[in-house]
């Protein structure tokens, strides 16, 4: 329910959200390609220290991808109790709260993973540009 308590708009704003899912979806599939090429090269690497580096950066995009997966099934079940709710089911307020408190959690969490990520490939590029 939204703050003027319509569950109709609330549920389109969710359904809105679950096209953005689809597309995170996506963004996940190209993030865990970028990580697999990271993975095949990382060793090569040079200076050595870069290797590390980019250890670092394999381990936080797959924490990423991870998280991407929780956000967007909880983005799912959001739309599924607004949905019941619409129905008559006996879906309470309490449990479609709690759900969006998970899913703004998840996406602060994600942000906070991602400012690292971009953090790591950056120290990354550094390490590895200086050193051709």
């Amino acid at each position: 329910k939204n703050e003027a308590g319509d569950y109709n708009g609330a549920l389109t704003v969710a359904k809105n959200g679950a096209g953005r899912t689809s597309q995170i979806g996506a963004k996940a599939e190209e993030l865990l390609g970028a990580l697999e090429a990271m993975v095949e090269s990382v060793d090569g690497v040079r200076p050595t220290g870069a290797i590390t580096v980019g250890k670092e950066a394999i381990a936080v995009g797959i924490k990423i991808v991870e998280r991407l997966v929780v956000y967007s099934n909880l983005s799912n079940d959001l739309i599924q109790k607004i949905e019941a709710k619409l129905s008559g089911g006996s879906v309470g307020q309490a449990e479609i709260t709690q759900i969006t408190d998970k899913i703004n959690e998840e996406v602060q969490f994600i942000n906070s993973l991602n400012k690292g990520y971009q953090t790591l490939v950056a120290e990354f590029d550094d390490l590895t540009q200086n050193n051709q």
